[in-house]
């Protein structure tokens, strides 16, 4: 009977004529006469079931506008998609990343002459009237030729050049004071001290000035390897051909 009558409200199901039914003919409709008066309530299922039927009733008869899960998901991935393509921010292709900038001033030109030979390692020339006492020495890595300056941090004038040839070892005398230490690195083509490695050559200098000074009986120098290695402690940085 609770059946029946959930039956009669949702679907205004009439009750069955009964051949029992003795009530005389009425010229208008009893309205209590197919009525059931339950004293339970529905159960949840069935209260479920009546939401469920009410739904699908109001979105028959054009009541229920709301759109259904499948289309946001099409919705928003439509969305998506367009927004990678055309918006701005989107990834371009084949991007390049982390390239270093290439200054234009640390660039040497072709020299007009042809290369000139190698000197020999080790060699060395003075400007400075001082007296060499501190010891000063250049170890090198294969692949690369240097040119070694020492420079007064005041005036900028050279003191010490020395050059050396990769994978050497070479070693001299410098007056005291306090120098920095700038150096040119290239190939095999040489061109002289104004053109250097020509457009191979990389120039850098230290970060901190090298101190040649007298400890009570003995000269302190420094030794300077040119080999990059873990935990090093000569800490340098690109400077300009025309700074250097």
């Amino acid at each position: 009977m609770r059946r029946f009558e959930y039956d009669r409200v949702m679907f205004n199901k009439k009750f069955p004529a009964s051949n029992s039914d003795t009530k005389p003919p009425s010229s208008e409709p009893d309205s209590t006469a197919n009525t059931f008066h339950s004293e339970q309530p529905l159960s949840k299922q069935d209260q479920y079931y009546e939401r469920l039927v009410s739904a699908g009733r109001a979105r028959k008869q054009g009541r229920d506008k709301r759109p259904s899960a499948w289309i946001l998901a099409g919705l928003f991935l439509f969305v998506y998609v367009l927004g990678k393509a055309w918006l701005p921010g989107a990834i371009p292709e084949h991007e390049l990343e982390n390239l270093p900038a290439v200054s234009t001033d640390s660039l040497m030109p072709q020299p007009d002459i042809p290369p000139l030979e190698l000197p020999p390692g080790g060699e060395v020339h003075y400007y400075t009237g001082g007296e060499p006492l501190a010891p000063f020495s250049v170890n090198t890595a294969e692949g690369s030729n240097y040119f070694v300056k020492l420079v007064d941090p005041d005036t900028k004038s050279e003191v010490v050049t020395m050059f050396v040839r990769g994978g050497e070892w070479a070693e001299t005398k410098v007056p005291l004071g306090n120098y920095e230490l700038r150096y040119a690195s290239g190939g095999q083509d040489w061109y002289g001290e104004e053109y250097l490695f020509g457009t191979a050559t990389v120039c850098v200098r230290a970060s901190q000035e090298l101190s040649f000074y007298q400890d009570e009986s003995r000269f302190m120098g420094h030794s300077v390897i040119l080999i990059k290695q873990a935990g090093g402690n000569l800490h340098t940085q690109p400077m300009a051909l025309t700074e250097f």
